[in-house]
């Protein structure tokens, strides 16, 4: 059943990349309600699950930490368009 904008929930089909860098403590050191994360770093944030790992980790506030050129049959990324006036 898809939501109010006719998406259907994918949580769980791949990890997702963001453009965020990966720091272990960052939401520790921030008070943004959505922080972007360091402006560099060694590894890229993957959000989500994937359908070969935990159902914990099948959360969108998951956040794991991956080389930037890195590959996998669980890693992918969600293409959305921006529709704000």
């Amino acid at each position: 059943v898809p939501n109010k904008l006719g998406i259907y929930d994918m949580s769980g089909n791949v990890m997702e990349w963001v453009s965020d860098w990966f720091a272990e403590d960052y939401y520790k050191s921030t008070d943004s309600k959505s922080p972007t994360g360091p402006k560099t770093g060694d590894y890229k944030v993957m959000r989500g699950g994937s359908w070969s790992v935990s159902n914990y980790l099948c959360r969108t506030s998951s956040r794991l930490a991956y080389i930037p050129n890195g590959r996998g049959a669980n890693i992918g990324f969600r293409v959305c368009k921006d529709i704000t006036p």
